[in-house]
């Protein structure tokens, strides 16, 4: 006689149960930006060098960035937040679909370059994961194992990609980033511009001059 094992069907029901309970707590009014407010003290305090410390902040701006893309509640909390103060590039509402970047951005905080490269950097490194929704226990998996950040970030890029698709880097001077980045997320376009070299899965361009809508995407506007 063969007994099965139940324990991986238990874990896994544990897991769910912490999830859950995760979700409620976080969607209590104000409770979000009280935990990002903690995580951003947390930050300063050990100035991102325990890599165990800095791996758990991120998954939990990770979680909150999850509920915040769903809960129109979370996503205003944000969006309010004192925070912002007089920043250019504060949520709007219309940002939703892209919360992981401002809730990593408040997370992280806005004390000069230094936190805005370290913000870039974390939000580069999950962004791939949040396309997709991936579940917080798959980011960890990754980030916690041999690589950490870097890990993640490339797996990041091979798992926002759909099948037979391709992704690639594009490297361009940071007013057309800017430009590009303030594009309405998911909405397809075509770039135009100028090349300064191109490889197998990097394009280096000098000017981005137009990003317009496609062709798909206008069709289906005048259809509808």
């Amino acid at each position: 006689m063969v007994r099965r094992n139940s324990n991986n069907g238990l874990k896994a029901a544990q897991i769910k149960r912490h999830h859950e309970n995760d979700v409620v707590d976080l969607i209590k009014p104000g409770r979000v930006l009280e935990v990002l407010k903690s995580l951003r003290s947390a930050e300063k305090e050990d100035d991102g060098k325990y890599h165990a410390a800095v791996h758990q902040r991120m998954l939990e701006s990770y979680k909150i960035a999850l509920i915040a893309a769903e809960s129109l509640d979370v996503w205003q909390e944000i969006c309010e937040a004192e925070e912002w103060g007089s920043f250019k590039q504060r949520p709007k509402h219309d940002d939703q679909r892209d919360a992981l970047r401002y809730v990593v951005r408040l997370y992280v905080g806005f004390d000069g370059p230094a936190d805005t490269k370290r913000a870039s950097k974390y939000y580069t490194a999950m962004n791939g994961w949040f396309v997709k929704r991936a579940a917080a226990e798959e980011v960890q998996k990754v980030l916690t194992g041999p690589g950490g950040i870097e890990a993640l970030t490339d797996a990041g890029k091979e798992a926002a990609v759909a099948a037979g698709f391709k992704a690639i880097t594009f490297v361009m001077p940071k007013r057309d980033a800017d430009r590009l980045l303030r594009m309405t997320c998911g909405r397809r376009f075509t770039l135009y511009g100028t090349a300064s070299e191109i490889d197998a899965d990097t394009i280096t361009t000098v000017r981005l001059l137009q990003a317009l809508p496609s062709a798909e995407d206008l069709k289906g506007k005048t259809s509808a």
